[in-house]
């Protein structure tokens, strides 16, 4: 392996390092497996599109993009590690593309108007943010149009000082509806913004503060019924909106804060209606916001009615699901778990007095569910100009 990794040290071509990372990633001993998913994902893609003579006909540009996705998405269980992280951690810190790989950006996909190229850079405005993105030539060709006359879709990624393209495109004339649809886009508004990430966390931060104050004090909320969940959790929306902007209710703005929550707002409607009188917990996440999490209230709730009917071992192996299911958030554990409401969950010949859990908490959250160990705020950032 590490002959293989053995990369020159003035080597700074993007397209060159990105297989060492895949195989890294995706066929080493250490991750073969998710070789084998992604493989799974290409299978079903070529029986989906098979009797689709457009699609089947761009088989192995939809086959790439699914690759690109998949690596750029993937977190590895051991650690909660991209592949690009995995690799600077195999450089050292001392080989100078330690650096580059630490500092990658994630992958940002949206549509973008070709603007104007020179002999370096192609310029490209980002609709939804309306910021211009200097794209490296190095990554990709100009586009075969006017400038100013065409839309691409795409992904770029930033290496080093650079942008470079990332996946598949597709070009389109310059259609004004794109173009209106992605300037309303406020999901995407704050993509290439460098404060975005600064802004979400100042957000969450005010977030928790009124939550708290709304909720006695306390990040926890359970409640016995889904409806219940979905009264208190609107109630503190509510709340939160009015201490944040008293001008919030006026009916300019109304309609676009709606819009603005509208995506979440449905996932938790989805989950209400599938949970239907299920009691459940509304949990403030400082890192992330609110979350819900239904059927394990008797779990942490000593006064529940349901605890009395519960042995240890009954406990225990609640506990033990809650951590392997995925259905709970590393943050929402480390919670509970700090809090002392789950001492059912021991390890094998645990000493007297040894908490193992506890010891060892941060590699079990990163091992149990990797996606969400270091999730972002669950904000969306809307900019004046939108308005």
């Amino acid at each position: 392996m590490q002959d293989f990794l053995n990369i020159p040290e003035t080597e700074t071509d993007y397209f060159k390092i990105r297989p060492v990372w895949e195989w890294l990633a995706l066929r080493s001993y250490l991750f073969f497996y998710y070789g084998e998913e992604l493989q799974q994902e290409r299978l079903e893609l070529a029986e989906h599109v098979k009797d689709d003579e457009y699609f089947f006909r761009h088989l192995g540009q939809l086959q790439h993009e699914t690759g690109e996705r998949f690596l750029s998405g993937l977190i590895t269980s051991l650690l909660a590690l991209k592949g690009h992280k995995w690799l600077a951690e195999v450089l050292g810190e001392k080989h100078p593309l330690s650096s580059y790989l630490r500092n990658m950006s994630e992958r940002k996909t949206g549509y973008f108007l070709y603007l104007r190229h020179d002999e370096k850079n192609i310029y490209l405005e980002h609709l939804a943010s309306q910021k211009v993105i200097p794209v490296t030539r190095r990554s990709m060709e100009v586009p075969k149009a006017k400038e100013g006359e065409a839309i691409l879709f795409m992904g770029l990624k930033r290496w080093g000082n650079e942008w470079w393209f990332s996946g598949i495109s597709s070009q389109y004339g310059k259609k004004q509806s794109i173009i209106d649809d992605e300037r309303k886009n406020l999901k995407d508004s704050g993509l290439f913004d460098e404060e975005t990430g600064k802004i979400e966390n100042d957000v969450i931060k005010k977030q928790e503060e009124l939550f708290l104050a709304f909720n006695h004090n306390s990040l926890v909320k359970f409640c016995d019924t889904a409806d219940e969940m979905k009264t208190f959790s609107e109630a503190f929306l509510a709340f939160y909106m009015k201490k944040l902007n008293p001008d919030a209710g006026k009916p300019e703005n109304k309609k676009r804060i709606e819009d603005a929550w509208k995506n979440r707002g449905k996932k938790m409607e989805d989950q209400l209606e599938e949970f239907d009188e299920a009691g459940g917990l509304v949990f403030f996440n400082p890192g992330r916001g609110i979350e819900m999490l239904f059927g394990y209230n008797a779990l942490f709730d000593e006064h529940h009615p349901e605890r009395r009917n519960m042995d240890e071992e009954m406990l225990a192996e609640m506990a033990e699901e809650l951590f392997t299911s995925g259905d709970a958030s590393p943050g929402l554990i480390r919670y509970f778990v700090e809090k002392g409401k789950l001492p059912f969950l021991k390890f094998e010949d645990e000493k007297p007095g040894e908490n193992l859990l506890l010891s060892h908490l941060d590699f079990m959250l990163r091992f149990t569910n990797p996606k969400d160990y270091r999730a972002k705020p669950a904000v969306t950032i809307v900019h004046p100009e939108q308005f």
